[in-house]
């Protein structure tokens, strides 16, 4: 992992030289939750959001469409209910992303334009929490687990989405996760016997929202 690590970061200081624009987003995760069993578990609305450090060609198709690479800060996750609990895990990632950008409308600038992107992404997750409301409390809650670079999730996340940015600095974003939020082989100890907590735990996200690219909007009011 530290090869990947140190590769990513690489690409962050290349990708932060040529940038074109930065945005923040927040947006409503859902998702269904099931155990190996076969239960269903009740999931809950959560509140995300990200920091979109911009997006920068990587070969320009015409004037108005591009091959874009784009990257992002994120805070990810889900809640759901037992019949007596509530469970909420998160992760912190960094999501380098490649994708398909259009820019529709008038204008000789690009940020005259607004701007449709489908892209692809990985989330490199390097911090999970988990916490536990007994009774559905939010007053009585507890932390769980709280680690760096943690083995009890998947290190590599990957995505499918779309973000529509307006050239008024208005964005409309989804994202669907494909591929599971546990690592199914981790192992632990306790009391002596050696499980996999996460065996047959599945997990499947997606997430609609909104934002604003505030260089947009200086660009439109202030100028």
């Amino acid at each position: 992992m530290k090869k990947v690590y140190l590769s990513f970061a690489t690409i962050l200081f290349i990708f932060l030289l040529n940038i074109h624009n930065v945005n923040a987003q927040f947006s409503f995760q859902f998702g269904s939750v099931s155990d190996e069993f076969g239960t269903d578990y009740t999931t809950v609305p959560r509140i995300g959001w990200s920091i979109d450090m911009g997006r920068t060609s990587l070969a320009r198709l015409s004037d108005n469409s591009m091959i874009s690479f784009g990257l992002a800060f994120m805070n990810k996750g889900f809640i759901f209910d037992t019949e007596t609990d509530r469970f909420k895990h998160r992760n912190w990632s960094l999501n380098p992303n490649i994708g398909l950008t259009f820019m529709l409308g008038n204008g000789s600038n690009i940020l005259d334009k607004h701007w449709l992107s489908f892209f692809y992404g990985v989330d490199v997750n390097f911090h999970y929490k988990s916490k536990i409301f007994p009774n559905k409390e939010r007053g009585e809650k507890e932390v769980v687990h709280s680690e760096w670079f943690s083995d009890r999730v998947n290190p590599l996340m990957h995505s499918f989405g779309f973000t529509f940015l307006f050239n008024n600095g208005l964005l409309l974003h989804g994202t669907y996760y494909f591929g599971d939020f546990f690592n199914e082989d981790f192992e632990e100890t306790i009391g002596g016997v050696t499980i996999k907590p996460y065996q047959g735990f599945s997990v499947n996200r997606f997430e609609i929202g909104f934002g604003i690219s505030p260089i947009h909007v200086f660009r439109k009011y202030l100028k």
